[in-house]
């Protein structure tokens, strides 16, 4: 409309003026149309939540504030515990006193690993509103939707390490304890006994005796004294190497001698095992995640339930007690939740309206994460955790000043630099 009127009045009237006037007039016209040009390519970028918005401009972003899981893996060891078939037998046969006296199964938690992880929060999700068409070219997001960096380059932020959302993410094969072969020599022995027959002759009947061989299986004892003979047998062996005894020419050396050795030692040790038994240990690890809601000053949540005699139960199971995760928040961001709020109530009672509003970022809340069973810590870490924290704003000025760079934390959504950028 003020276009229009700008067109009538120089054309039509133009005419009626001196020279002098329509100088004046030309230079008028000149400001007025240069004003109303740069008024209309002023920048302008608003930021909204997703639920607030009621238009979308033709250039706008999405992006996400984040919210902190914390990962939990934890390492439960199993140790099987296997009697040997000698074991009565080690003190007197070999003077060992320690051995293993019956067969179990011994469980307990081994190792625990803690970690953040940046999750999409849908309830910050923003719309970035703008009327420069080259917008998208200055604002850098991570592939979850994160805010990098306005006016940085992109490729700086490397996502989270990928983590496998099964439960049971490690689980050890287990090997046979049993023993197959508990002799060293045969299992049977030859015995005599004699047996009279009586043989009739001329006159009467003459006892004649016979000697019969049966076959028998050898009794433990004997089995566990030859084992144990040839037990003393590889020691005397080892230490004729070692010693050198006899004619030392013709002993091995360098690689040879230890691999006779080693030899030596192996065969021992299967043969030990028989007496004072035998262990074996496999792992398993498992994968927990949790997201904190509400800041609370303490927080206890149940991850599982443990045994010593069972291993890992669920936390519904009525056998085994508690895992307990807890976190502790050292609330400190409650001064700067009182300054936002003060801000939003001046501004809505003093009517300011912010026609440009800035990113939205996060500062997050620090806290004290802890694992803890039957009242002992397990492990502990210090973490920050991103929606335990307040959401604040960077002034828009700052978006339209090509000279400055700024870049965020995308996995807390906090702010890291504000950088005058290199020429």
């Amino acid at each position: 409309m003020k276009l229009i009127f700008i067109y009538y009045f120089y054309f039509v009237n133009f005419n009626c003026f001196n020279m002098k006037e329509k100088s004046f007039i030309l230079v008028i016209i000149a400001f007025y149309v240069l004003l109303i040009a740069c008024k209309s390519t002023k920048p302008v970028l608003t930021v909204e939540k997703i639920t607030e918005v009621k238009a979308y401009k033709t250039n706008h972003i999405f992006y996400s504030l984040p919210r902190t899981a914390i990962a939990v893996d934890v390492e439960i060891t199993k140790k099987v515990y296997k009697k040997g078939p000698f074991s009565e037998y080690a003190s007197s046969k070999l003077g060992i006193t320690k051995v293993i006296e019956k067969d179990y199964v011994e469980w307990n938690i081994s190792g625990v690993e803690f970690q953040t992880i940046a999750k999409f929060d849908t309830t910050q999700i923003y719309v970035i509103n703008s009327n420069m068409a080259n917008i998208t070219n200055f604002v850098n997001l991570s592939k979850e939707g994160f805010l990098i960096g306005f006016n940085t380059k992109a490729g700086t932020y490397y996502s989270d390490i990928e983590i496998n959302d099964n439960m049971l993410i490690n689980n050890e094969d287990e090997v046979s304890l049993a023993y197959e072969d508990i002799t060293i020599k045969k299992n049977y022995k030859e015995t005599y006994d004699t047996a009279y027959h009586e043989v009739a002759n001329d006159t009467s009947f003459v006892k004649v005796p016979m000697i019969t061989t049966n076959i028998v299986s050898k009794s433990i004892a004997e089995k566990a004294h030859e084992l144990a003979e040839q037990i003393l047998v590889l020691r005397d062996d080892r230490n004729a190497l070692l010693v050198g005894e006899g004619d030392s020419q013709y002993l091995p050396t360098g690689d040879a001698l230890n691999i006779m050795l080693d030899g030596i030692n192996t065969l021992e040790a299967q043969y030990l095992s028989m007496f004072i038994g035998k262990t074996f240990t496999t792992k398993q690890i498992y994968h927990f995640e949790y997201i904190p809601i509400e800041n609370q000053k303490f927080r206890q949540e149940i991850l599982f339930k443990f045994s010593e005699a069972d291993g890992y139960l669920p936390s519904s199971s009525l056998k085994g007690k508690p895992v307990f995760l807890e976190i502790e928040s050292e609330q400190y961001m409650e001064l700067m939740n009182k300054f936002y709020a003060g801000q939003v109530l001046y501004k809505r009672t003093e009517k300011v309206k912010d026609k440009n509003s800035g990113l939205v970022y996060r500062m997050p809340q620090k806290a004290k994460i802890k694992l803890t069973h039957n009242s002992k810590e397990l492990h502990s870490e210090n973490i920050l955790i991103a929606q335990y924290g307040v959401n604040l704003q960077l002034p828009a000025s700052l978006f339209f000043n090509n000279d400055y760079a700024i870049e965020f934390y995308p996995k807390y959504g906090t702010l890291k630099s504000i950088e005058k950028r290199k020429e």
